[in-house]
């Protein structure tokens, strides 16, 4: 927070600047213009692109800082910059729609209590300026599309990544085990969200992210599947102008019991399937290495040892089949219902 708070002054101060020298506008007249109400929104609105830009540049580096220092020594470690399998990969995409519909539901139902609550206690009404997804589109309006993934996408899964899964989630999951610190991880995670409809429907995707953490030992894994759902919702809000969105407006709304239970239980089976592939420390005779706990670091200790990991049993694999085709049908079924 303290970051955006500065990140956000010195956009203020070089919007202004770019402002005056693209105006001509003497200081005079520019301290005039500060004193109109509707002044600052005109800047915002206009120079959104340099304010978010500004601020998560700023937001980027003070978190590679933290990381870093944090780290000392061990960050070429503790860091796992080496490229995920391609099973992994493969995984990830996998997981982004059916943990999108998840998220989405639970957020619709998180939705109806929130509102609820505000009818009982009006004055937490104030809360709702905190909804990002809901003024998004506002902010993004006008800017370049590669801007926008740029900044919405991009930035976010770069820095809360480093942040929450190699800093704070390393060191939770050493302390706690394994439940316990990757579930206080993801509780700050979809805290920081700060609108709670927003932080409960973040709670999936969260665990999620953090198994594809663990499982394949790569920063670029949590990093991809951060971006792709951050895509998926920016693309939805950048169609909604188009034909295209209008149409899958008719289909937003509560799903069919059987239609979330598809997304949950095909999330679950990718989830239970990245594990049972993880990246662990074998000799040649496939023996494991114990570890002092469950991390994702890549160093070598002993050089008898390498990171390997395994395809999961035929039976496994047949389950996760089973339920990406019970999701496909479940979706094609609910899409016909809403045609007809």
């Amino acid at each position: 927070m303290i970051s955006q708070v500065i990140g956000s002054i010195i956009a203020v101060i070089v919007i202004l600047i770019v402002y005056a020298s693209a105006s001509g506008i003497s200081a005079d007249q520019l301290q005039g213009k500060l004193r109109e109400p509707e002044f600052m929104k005109f800047l915002m609105t206009n120079y959104a692109g340099l304010n978010l830009g500004i601020i998560m540049g700023t937001f980027i580096v003070t978190i590679l800082g933290i990381v870093l220092i944090r780290l000392g020594s061990h960050r070429r470690r503790a860091i796992p910059l080496q490229l995920p399998s391609s099973w992994h990969v493969l995984l990830t995409f996998l997981w982004v729609l059916p943990l999108s519909v998840l998220c989405g539901q639970l957020g619709m139902y998180a939705g109806v209590g929130w509102e609820m609550l505000a009818e009982q206690i009006p004055s937490i009404r104030g809360m709702d300026e905190l909804n990002i997804m809901e003024s998004i589109g506002e902010v993004i309006a006008g800017m370049p599309h590669w801007l926008v993934y740029l900044l919405i996408a991009v930035c976010p899964a770069v820095s809360e990544e480093l942040l929450f899964r190699v800093l704070i989630g390393r060191g939770l999951v050493a302390r706690h085990g394994v439940f316990v610190g990757v579930g206080l991880t993801t509780i700050l995670f979809a805290a920081v969200h700060l609108h709670p409809v927003h932080i409960i429907a973040l709670l999936p995707l969260s665990v999620a992210i953090h198994v594809s953490y663990l499982a394949s030992r790569s920063i670029w894994t949590p990093m991809l599947a951060h971006f792709l759902n951050n895509s998926l919702a920016v693309s939805v809000v950048l169609n909604m102008d188009t034909d295209a969105a209008a149409d899958a407006a008719a289909l937003e709304g509560f799903l069919p019991w059987w239609a979330t239970l598809a997304a949950a239980l095909l999330s679950l089976m990718i989830g239970w399937v990245y594990w049972q592939s993880r990246l662990t420390w074998s000799d040649d005779d496939q023996n494991t290495m114990p570890e002092p706990f469950v991390s994702a670091d890549r160093d070598k200790t002993d050089d008898a040892f390498q990171l390997r990991w395994r395809y999961p049993p035929v039976q496994t694999l047949m389950a996760l089949v089973f339920s990406m085709c019970f999701f496909v049908a479940a979706m094609a079924m609910f899409a016909q219902q809403n045609a007809g």
